[in-house]
């Protein structure tokens, strides 16, 4: 069902694409978060359908609205990730930075510990290096 919901999003965005792969990383996304989310406040959205249309499906809309394919980005306040993580796993090839002042709120750490989610990260350059 969250994947389905995120398809029928993106057909409301002008039929915007989405391949099961991207699919399938952004719903680990999802899955991480809600689990995370019941340690630690990260989102008010419990349920996975929701988290499907209020977050990634909003993340996904700023496709639609700017070219982002060779620009780097700053996603400052991320906090668990929002809009940053869900372009990133969307496009790999998306330069993107998360950055959350405040230690509880850069939930997004939690995400590299996954296998999966970590390879589209690149930790060992700073800005600087582009």
């Amino acid at each position: 069902m969250f994947k389905q919901i995120v398809k029928d999003c993106l057909v409301g965005f002008d039929n915007m694409p989405i391949n099961d792969e991207q699919l399938d990383r952004i719903e680990r996304f999802a899955d991480i978060l809600l689990e995370k989310n019941k340690v630690m406040n990260l989102t008010a959205v419990r349920e996975k359908n929701e988290v499907a249309r209020r977050h990634m499906a909003d993340s996904l809309f700023l496709l639609k609205c700017t070219e982002l394919k060779g620009k780097k980005i700053l996603d400052i306040g991320t906090g668990p990730g929002f809009p940053g993580m869900p372009l990133k796993l969307y496009d790999p090839e998306v330069i993107l930075w998360l950055y959350s002042k405040t230690e509880p709120t850069k939930a997004f750490d939690f995400c590299f510990d996954d296998g999966i989610l970590r390879q589209y990260f690149e930790f060992d350059k700073m800005y600087e290096d582009y």
